[in-house]
């Protein structure tokens, strides 16, 4: 994740991409993300994605500190 042009955080494998909070109260994105080799990715709608997050509270809980 680059933030200012300066990378501050950089995923590996298993880690998602965006806030699960900001998801949570419809706050849009403030990070943009790259990555210059392949990738594979596994995208959810935000419907289920928040069905997920009602069911699971602990991981909103978990991730108070996202970007």
């Amino acid at each position: 994740m680059i933030d200012d042009g300066k990378t501050i955080l950089k995923l590996t494998k298993g880690d998602y991409i965006g806030s699960m909070q900001r998801l949570y109260k419809d706050e849009p994105a403030v990070c943009t993300f790259s990555y210059d080799a392949p990738v594979s990715l596994f995208a959810m709608k935000k419907v289920n994605i928040l069905r997920f997050l009602e069911k699971n509270p602990g991981i909103l809980m978990k991730s108070v500190n996202d970007i």
